[in-house]
């Protein structure tokens, strides 16, 4: 990486980023940081209204050179290339440079706990590149790269566009909006809702600090997650699980507790979701929102089968019980729950208990346990 020598301070204007642009402040990039230090780099960084041709990892001139690093006492800000493969180089004006950085420090840096963090511009890109009708994932050419502003502490940290594990989580939140607004049942609801659960898996599997990219693909030979398509639980409309989906699960970075002998259901008329489990664990929501887009895009919502319940759970599946269930395997759902919990989507006949002891003593949750036809409860 390249660093710039300072040479005549001008002081930097935030500029705030464009959705899907977005930033986050974060102590893995540095606290206690001197404000004083970074406006003072921001300011030195070059300036100019006009597009610059900055080449990409090359020899060149380190004014017009990225990556490029400046670091000044506590602070160091460092603008990088992020993406799968690099462009040779990048048009930018580099008053939008600063400004990035500014934004930066306004957000994080200046506040009380003298935080680093970083920005982006350009994911717009990759948004557009992921919602093509014929991409395929894995396929992040240089034209889907974006640049990164970051403000961190003396020590050089992963490039945070490659690494950091909010830019699968906000692809994730960007597809989910655009599955939430698309036509209910439509092919391109289920194929956003997909690509959102990919992301999301993704986000989960990575750590700050850990070189594993936003995009890389999880192996088959790793899949430990099970989803079963059973008859015996029922048709439970799409439209009832899909309200369940986007409206009935907390905030995606909660947490839940679950237990033996304390299952939870949420209902949306002849639609129901029980997490129950064998030892007490605690999982986030966005866990129990990626098993169960997957789940329902199998099993409930599948375009080439007749919608059924089904069950999700980390593990191999269990010895087949009365009438035949077909497994189908999907990637998306890759470890999204963790061991010892059970997801079942199911056909609510009766009518909806408002307490979740009386809906665990109903006769479909008996047939449910009982791997039975839960059909046989109409008439109850």
């Amino acid at each position: 990486m390249d660093t710039v020598t300072p040479t005549s301070w001008v002081r930097a204007q935030p500029l705030t980023p464009d959705p899907p642009d977005f930033h986050i402040c974060d102590q893995y990039y540095g606290h206690g940081i001197d404000g004083t230090d970074c406006v003072r780099i921001a300011g030195e960084l070059p300036t100019g209204a006009n597009p610059v041709q900055y080449t990409v990892n090359t020899d060149g001139e380190p004014r017009t050179t990225l990556p490029m690093s400046v670091m000044i006492g506590t602070c160091r800000i460092s603008i990088d290339v992020a993406g799968q493969y690099e462009p040779h180089s990048v048009s930018i004006r580099p008053d939008r440079i600063r400004g990035m950085a500014a934004f930066v420090i306004a957000m994080c840096v200046l506040g009380p706990r003298g935080l680093g963090g970083f920005v982006t511009f350009g994911m717009s890109r990759v948004v557009n590149l992921i919602n093509q009708p014929t991409f395929i994932d894995g396929a992040y050419g240089p034209g889907a790269s974006f640049l990164t502003a970051t403000v961190s502490g003396p020590m050089i940290r992963n490039p945070p566009g490659d690494f950091d594990p909010a830019i699968p989580s906000m692809l994730s939140d960007t597809q989910n909006r655009r599955a939430t607004a698309s036509v209910p049942w439509g092919i391109d609801r289920i194929r956003l809702g997909a690509s959102a659960n990919i992301f999301a898996l993704r986000a989960t599997a990575m750590r700050r600090g850990q070189e594993v990219p936003w995009w890389f693909t999880p192996l088959l030979a790793s899949d430990e997650m099970t989803y079963e398509c059973d008859a015996n639980l029922g048709s439970p409309a799409t439209v009832d699980c899909t309200q369940i989906q986007w409206h009935q699960l907390g905030a995606l970075s909660n947490t839940v507790q679950v237990g033996p002998g304390e299952t939870r259901f949420l209902s949306s008329n002849t639609c129901n979701l029980a997490l129950s489990a064998t030892v007490a664990v605690t999982l986030t929501w966005n866990q129990i929102q990626t098993a169960l887009a997957a789940l329902l895009n199998l099993c409930v919502s599948h375009p080439l089968y007749p919608s059924q319940g089904g069950r999700a759970f980390f593990g191999h599946p269990s010895p087949p019980i009365g009438r035949k269930k077909e497994k189908r395997d999907d990637i998306t759902g890759l470890n999204a729950l963790p061991p010892h919990i059970n997801m079942t989507v199911f056909q609510q006949f009766e009518p909806v208990p408002t307490d979740a002891l009386f809906e665990a003593k109903t006769c479909t949750w008996a047939k449910v346990l009982g791997r039975l036809n839960v059909a046989s409860c109409k008439n109850v």
